[in-house]
């Protein structure tokens, strides 16, 4: 049976003092405890009370002495406890040439080290194992004044660094995902909206350099869209709630000019667990030339709207047009234009089937050639939103990318469904759903962090959209309430709670969609050239002509002016035969 040695200095010290205390040192080197020097003593009985891992080097052997807390990282299986009191060599060989320079150092007089996150692989738990250290090497002198021994002050630090590793590996393959999205993306800090990062793809966007653009502040960058955008953004931080954009209109300056641009976006909340909100990831793509195509379309269709409102040589009449409805306001109009037509009719043609193309009831006089153009696009307008009442809106909360589209689409398809136009945050179907095939979707989409909006919502923000449309565009005398308060008289529904519900699905506010509907108005009633700004400004409840005209200029880059001045140019262009 081995000797208990009893000595004080070896007292407490948990396992290691345990060991210590039962080693048979007899078989070392360093004899029986009881004869070992008074600065050995001290030293290894602060080794073994102390709660911070502690190792020690000592003699011309640098037998290895450790405490408890030092004990794990040795591993589970390994040098422990084989190595205590054994030579230095023979207990690290795997790393000796990295300690032993450091050990000699101190030995011979030296300064004492210190080493910070410092990759020193050891053997253990049955292999070599990297492990990152942060520690110092200092002398212990003996009763000669001389150093006798190495006191290693230590800490493991590879559970830091691996989280580190793993936590800058992440923010490399997001900065990757970020550069390579084939979106624009920007990621931007603090109150002051200090940008952060950005892709490519968003450079391109506003047409600056990354020296330009980054490390920067955003409205220093983009000082024209502060007005519009700073409100959005300070509203996003103090929510916590992301805001989507869909078809909103910036001016911005590219290419040392001023150009009308639409995007699409989401302004995304980037916020830790109980911490303050500072971070916003924006994501954005531009719409411009599609809403510009669409405009012109529409553009069209309006004069050939004009022309049937003027034209002695179009003729309608068609005795079951009171059989076809509508629900959006566009069609009615058309409708009226055609029936006050009808009072002009050289001849008629009645008879014909509602289901039908109803245009087959048109006639022309003489100057049929010059209008068949004008006619076909009315015809396929008027098919197209006379028989609106058969298609089915779906509205998709989220719904900002092409990724997102192809998402939906494919399920769609797997339903068994085609949708006749998917658009950003708007599926148009060619029927309605019922309400299984609606819950099925919803279901399926929600996989996808997509939403799908309640149909009761849906259906209240296209007859929110129609009141608003028929009442800025078709009505001669505006209300004189307040928008809101003829909104909620209107449907019946509290003006608050729908603001909240159009923003969520539409991406804008109701403000901005009164706003862009009453410019579209204002610059059809500038070409039409009845009315002066004044008149105009009256009419459409303005509060002056300065204030129409600050809109006007806020909204697209033009005073009234202007705008009014470079249509009549494009008007007065002779046409190419």
């Amino acid at each position: 049976m081995s000797k208990i040695y009893t000595e004080s200095f070896l007292s407490g010290g948990g396992e290691m003092g345990v060991l210590m205390r039962s080693k048979d040192w007899s078989l070392s080197k360093l004899g029986n405890p009881a004869n070992w020097p008074q600065s050995l003593r001290t030293t290894l009985s602060i080794i073994l009370n102390s709660k911070f891992p502690m190792f020690l080097f000592w003699g011309s052997d640098q037998n290895c002495f450790y405490n408890d807390a030092y004990r794990p990282s040795l591993g589970k299986t390994g040098k422990h406890p084989n190595i205590l009191g054994i030579c230095g060599k023979d207990a690290w060989p795997e790393i000796w040439h990295l300690i032993k320079p450091m050990i000699d150092q101190v030995m011979d007089g030296g300064e004492s080290t210190w080493s910070e996150n410092s990759l020193i692989p050891i053997y253990r738990n049955g292999k070599i194992e990297d492990v990152y250290w942060t520690f110092s090497y200092s002398p212990v002198h003996d009763e000669t004044g001389h150093p006798a021994g190495v006191f290693v002050t230590c800490c493991e630090t590879t559970k830091n660094i691996n989280k580190y590793k793993k936590l800058k590996d992440s923010h490399t393959k997001f900065q990757n995902s970020i550069m390579q999205a084939p979106v624009g993306i920007v990621i931007l800090t603090g109150h002051d909206f200090m940008v952060e990062t950005s892709n490519d793809f968003y450079l391109n966007l506003i047409d600056k350099t990354k020296e330009e653009f980054i490390g920067k502040t955003l409205f220093t960058t983009l000082p024209e869209v502060e007005d519009v955008i700073r409100p959005i953004l300070l509203n996003v931080l103090r929510t916590g709630h992301p805001f989507y954009g869909n078809e909103f209109e910036i001016v911005l300056k590219r290419g040392g000019k001023k150009e009308k641009c639409f995007f699409n976006f989401v302004y995304q909340p980037l916020q830790q667990p109980g911490q303050k909100l500072l971070r916003i990831m924006v994501v954005v793509s531009e719409v411009t030339s599609t809403v510009m195509a669409r405009r012109k379309m529409e553009a069209k269709v309006a004069k050939v709207e004009n022309m049937f409102e003027s034209s002695q040589s179009i003729i309608y009449s068609y005795s079951g047009i009171d059989a076809i409805e509508s629900d959006t306001a566009s069609a009615q109009h058309l409708r009226k234009t055609f029936i006050k037509n009808e009072n002009k009719s050289v001849s008629a043609i009645n008879g014909k089937n509602a289901q039908t193309n109803p245009f087959d009831g048109f006639v022309t006089n003489a100057n049929q050639v010059s209008a068949e153009p004008y006619l076909s696009i009315a015809q396929q307008s008027f098919l197209t939103e006379t028989n609106h009442h058969r298609h089915s809106r779906l509205y998709i909360k989220n719904m900002v990318s092409a990724r997102c589209k192809m998402i939906v689409k494919a399920e769609l398809e797997k339903m068994g469904l085609n949708a006749i136009l998917i658009s950003s945050g708007v599926v148009k179907m060619g029927t309605k759903l019922s309400e299984t095939k609606h819950e099925e979707l919803r279901t399926a989409l929600l996989k996808f962090g997509l939403e799908l909006i309640d149909v009761k919502k849906s259906e209240l923000i296209e007859k929110t959209k129609k009141i608003i449309i028929e009442m800025v565009h078709y009505m001669d005398v505006q209300p004189s309430l307040k928008f809101s308060v003829y909104l909620s008289e209107n449907l019946k529904y509290n003006y608050t709670a729908l603001s909240r519900i159009f923003s969520e699905v539409q991406g804008t506010t109701i403000e901005q969609f009164i706003i862009s509907h009453k410019i579209e108005r204002v610059k059809d009633l500038l070409v039409y050239d009845e009315l002066s700004l004044a008149e105009i400004a009256f009419k459409l409840h303005y509060s002056s002509a300065a204030h129409l005209s600050n809109q006007f200029k806020k909204v697209t880059g033009l005073t009234p002016k202007y705008f009014k001045k470079l249509r009549h140019k494009r008007l007065m262009v002779p046409k190419v035969e």
